[in-house]
């Protein structure tokens, strides 16, 4: 290295093992000797020394310089001994000492993601290789911790570097993934456990979506190393997501499927196969295509069956990320919607009559005075039809049963002298009152088709339409804080029919009973399809599919009341408590479940099948942008970023880590000084 990048990046040398130096004193013997051994003079008996006078001189003088080297050589020899033993470095800048202890904490990211190649193999075994490289040069008695985005109880703690790499063959592919606020969170905790210095390694693709460095918050007490690692070519085509465009599905009715597919690659796709299977049966086929960074929608119809449980499978074929080219969802027809009709003198015609025309509507018919309130249950919608004595008790559960979700239907009675009780209830659930009959020739000429209760009735908005007729009604008073919108409206602007909404539910309130006195209303075309959807009710759909490590909470209908329940596939299975609610069972699933398809639940003696569900991979590891090194440097100005190859990452890391070490050359120093004694010791005699 160049002495200006040496000024730059190290400071004075330092020792690991300073107390060492005290035994330079150990100079001092060679000293010793040599003030007391090369001062004593041998006799040597001659009968005459004339001749060895000069002789006698001239030795005398090669002997001091003789012994001065050899004193000078044990003495360097003993220093760099010294030395060597007090292993001296140059220590790295950024390094705050390699004196104290090291405790390191290794992410390495094992979402499907790192499943790409890259210019080494494999990214997630060339992230393997890497850790194993960073691990190979810190010393053995340094503690490791192990994280992965599947955060398993056994990688919180601290182990030994054999530990360590025993766990690191172990790392697969994994669906779970971690931002990194949660990463380094949960490093910091590790590494808190012991009073040493906290280095952290983070060795990643960096996807954007994954990572979510929003929400990343810094710790000064941790040095944070960033390791990014490239794929060659980023390119993936995907399912994105399906929906289906009613939430109400009949048996052996036409669906039609929503599906988007998402093009995350730098070139169009062109005639792209998607395949639809239904209980393992291929039901579609149709080809798709999508231009780059884009999405499209595609439409695939089907038929429902009358299985209580249907389970479908969309499939495209894409390398080299394969985890998101299948999305598993499930469908269950709904078979019937229960609608409940309260009279009080008489029944009407007209509502009897329209709720047959399908099975699917279940109709049930009792009397303002004999009621049985437990029949409200599970009822989609409630007709209070003409009620004239409406009791405190059932404007309570009325209440209820709208609060909870339901619909309710109020047509005000014929008799315009009794509408006390029911403004009594309309005030109580909307702050709605009807005023005094008005007598008047109108039109019901508007309807609100924007109105989600006729989505999909409608293929375009009515034009020049022959208007039911109004021959009496009775106005609204609406207060202001009350929450709604017109469904009907007469030629005069005043709402025909008004729905409001009150908790989860709703109710439509007729401005005139559905009889040939007030109205032709109920013989014109607009009232069946009115009807028929206010009858649907409140259909909570379930969800058509789950995402792993999202959602951990299953919702699902069934009359069954098991507290326990079971969740299996294939192999798998699990117990889990069921929770019931007003509107559905709910199961809490944690994160035990890893694996996508449908999935069967099953009562506690595992023998009924109450609900099957369907999990699919996140979407989040679908999406190819990364973090470029300027966009780390932004989310950590003081984290590094190491981009070398295997071999010169570990080479820079053992030289920030400890520095340009000299002890093996103090050692040779040594030997070289002790060797040059011997040889002045044998050749200068």
């Amino acid at each position: 290295m160049e002495a200006k990048a040496l000024v730059a990046y190290y400071c004075v040398m330092q020792f690991v093992y300073p107390g060492f130096l005290f035994a330079l004193f150990a100079i001092s013997i060679p000293i010793i000797i040599h003030l007391f051994n090369f001062r004593r003079y041998k006799k040597i008996v001659f009968s005459d020394i004339r001749f060895l006078k000069q002789v006698i001189e001239k030795n005398q003088k090669q002997q001091n310089i003789k012994n001065w080297l050899v004193l000078l050589c044990r003495i360097l020899a003993i220093s760099f001994l010294v030395i060597a033993f007090a292993q001296p470095y140059l220590p790295f800048q950024k390094n705050k000492s390699i004196q104290k202890d090291k405790t390191v904490s290794i992410f390495i990211d094992n979402s499907f993601s790192m499943s790409t190649m890259g210019k080494e193999g494999e990214l997630l075994e060339t992230a393997k290789n890497k850790v194993r490289q960073i691990v190979d040069v810190y010393k053995n008695d340094c503690q490791f911790q192990l994280l992965s985005n599947d955060f398993e109880g056994k990688h919180q703690r601290l182990v030994n570097k054999q530990d360590f790499l025993n766990m690191l063959d172990e790392i697969t592919l994994s669906a779970s993934n971690k931002n990194l606020s949660q990463i380094l969170s949960r490093q910091s905790q590790a590494l808190s456990q012991n009073n040493s210095e906290r280095i952290s390694y983070i060795i990643s693709d960096f996807q954007e979506k994954q990572l979510n460095a929003t929400s990343y918050e810094m710790d000064s007490n941790l040095l944070v190393k960033f390791i990014p690692i490239e794929a060659e070519k980023q390119q993936n085509i995907f399912i994105d997501s399906a929906w289906l465009l009613t939430p109400l599905i009949k048996p052996n009715s036409p669906v039609t499927l929503k599906v988007r597919l998402r093009n995350e690659s730098d070139d169009k796709s062109e005639n792209q196969p998607l395949v639809l299977t239904i209980n393992k049966v291929q039901k579609a086929l149709q080809n798709f295509s999508c231009e780059s960074h884009s999405y499209v929608d595609i439409d695939l119809t089907f038929t429902s069956s009358k299985e209580a449980f249907q389970n479908f499978e969309l499939s495209i074929i894409d390398n080299p990320i394969t985890f998101d080219d299948k999305l598993y969802f499930t469908i269950s027809p709904s078979y019937k919607a229960e609608v409940l009709i309260i009279n009080d003198k008489k029944d009407n015609a007209f509502l009897n009559q329209v709720l047959k025309v399908d099975d699917y509507y279940q109709s049930s018919i009792q009397n303002i005075k004999q009621l049985d309130f437990s029949a409200f249950k599970n009822k989609q919608l409630i007709i209070l039809n003409e009620a004239e004595n409406i009791s405190t008790g059932l404007i309570e559960e009325l209440k209820k049963q709208v609060l909870n979700g339901g619909y309710l239907l109020i047509i005000p009675p014929s008799n315009s002298s009794q509408m006390q009780g029911l403004n009594a209830l309309s005030s109580s659930l909307s702050n709605i009152q009807y005023a005094e009959l008005t007598r008047q020739e109108l039109k019901i000429d508007k309807i609100n088709t924007q109105d989600e209760l006729f989505k999909g009735v409608f293929n375009k908005h009515p034009q020049n339409i022959d208007a039911p007729s109004l021959h009496a009604y009775y106005p609204f008073s609406i207060s202001s804080s009350t929450r709604g919108s017109d469904i009907f409206s007469l030629n005069n602007g005043s709402p025909f029919i008004f729905k409001s909404d009150l908790g989860k539910g709703k109710i439509f309130y007729s401005a005139s009973p559905f009889s040939d006195e007030f109205s032709s209303f109920q013989k014109h075309a607009f009232f069946v399809p009115f009807i028929l959807k206010i009858a649907i009710g409140k259909q909570i759909a379930p969800e058509l599919y789950y995402t792993i490590g999202k959602d951990k909470l299953i919702k699902f209908k069934t009359e069954n009341d098991d507290k326990i329940g079971y969740i299996s596939k294939d192999k798998f299975e699990m117990v889990a408590n069921i929770k019931n609610n007003q509107e559905s069972k709910t199961m809490f699933v944690d994160e035990q479940i890893n694996d996508v398809g449908s999935y069967h639940i099953k009562g506690a003696d595992k023998t009924k099948l109450l609900a099957s569900v369907s999990f699919n991979y996140n979407r989040v590891e679908s999406y190819m942008g990364n973090f470029t090194k300027s966009d780390l440097e932004k989310i950590n100005p003081s984290a590094e970023i190491i981009k070398e190859d295997i071999s010169t990452m570990k080479k820079k890391i053992e030289l920030e880590e400890y520095g340009i070490s000299y002890w093996k050359y103090a050692l040779l120093a040594a030997f070289a000084f002790i060797l040059i004694e011997i040889l002045l010791l044998r050749i200068m005699k």
